[in-house]
């Protein structure tokens, strides 16, 4: 099991994106927006066309990388996410290498061992044989992450909390307004360091508030229950960091899922 990461900050917003044959109808520009309704659509399910090209404007920190909502192949489709400060890719300061996505479908979510600083980064995919014959994407997140070196402790909780309602007759026959759930982690980091704390708990709080994409990542290393408990959210709300010891610091959060 890997530590979990937490990543906020999405600069997809904010960058450049090009590369591949993209539906006029539905641009790469339609990542830039929240809503993953709003999806980009490749012209067709080539690699030729379905690489993403990402300049965020000059290096920034990335060690969170997710495409949600996408309908890659359960078997069959791979990815590779590079970075460079080379516009060309010829030299690299990350590369995930040729990685199959049958356990990273709809959401492809990848954290990143360390921190990388980079400016442009490139997403491949292969999918030839995708039965839609296309790749469709919801959102596209790039950002840096709380990343703590003591994983969060027992005690986490995940579950659905639903946003359903009901209405009773007069007889007492129920009517039900049935709506999408969402996925609630709750968790709390007891071990940080001043530098986890301040400059990447406390700036994480102050950056996504509960209105910023947060990427929750709960274990990097799993590919069997990564699609039920990794996913696109925001905070619930800000808890205050606590100081119980010198040097050490604790801080809660509440992910809850974004599902439109």
């Amino acid at each position: 099991m890997s530590n979990l990461i937490l990543g906020y900050n999405n600069l997809i917003d904010g960058a450049t994106l090009s590369g591949g044959s993209w539906s006029e109808s539905l641009p790469l520009a339609n990542l830039k927006t929240r809503l993953l309704s709003k999806v980009a659509r490749s012209s067709n399910a080539q690699a030729a066309s379905t690489l993403i090209d990402i300049d965020l404007g000059s290096s920034k920190s990335v060690r969170a990388f997710g495409a949600i909502r996408t309908n890659l192949s359960v078997s069959g489709a791979s990815y590779r996410l590079r970075g460079s400060n080379d516009i060309t890719f010829a030299t690299g300061l990350y590369d995930s290498g040729s990685v199959a996505a049958n356990a990273q479908t709809p959401d492809l979510i990848i954290g990143l061992a360390a921190t990388t600083n980079a400016r442009y980064w490139r997403l491949e995919i292969t999918d030839a044989a995708n039965a839609a014959g296309y790749v469709q994407i919801g959102r596209l997140f790039i950002g840096p992450a709380l990343a703590p070196a003591d994983n969060y402790s027992k005690g986490a909780e995940i579950g659905y909390r639903s946003n359903s309602s009901f209405s009773r007759s007069i007889g007492g026959v129920k009517y039900f307004d049935r709506r999408t759930g969402e996925r609630v982690f709750s968790f709390q980091l007891d071990w940080l360091t001043d530098a986890e704390a301040l400059g990447q708990a406390l700036e994480l709080q102050r950056v996504a508030d509960i209105t910023g994409e947060v990427l929750l990542i709960v274990d990097p290393a799993d590919t069997i229950f990564n699609q039920k408990r990794h996913f696109l959210g925001t905070l619930e709300q800000l808890s205050p960091l606590k100081n119980p010891y010198l040097t050490v610091h604790q801080a809660a959060f509440n992910v809850v899922e974004v599902v439109a």
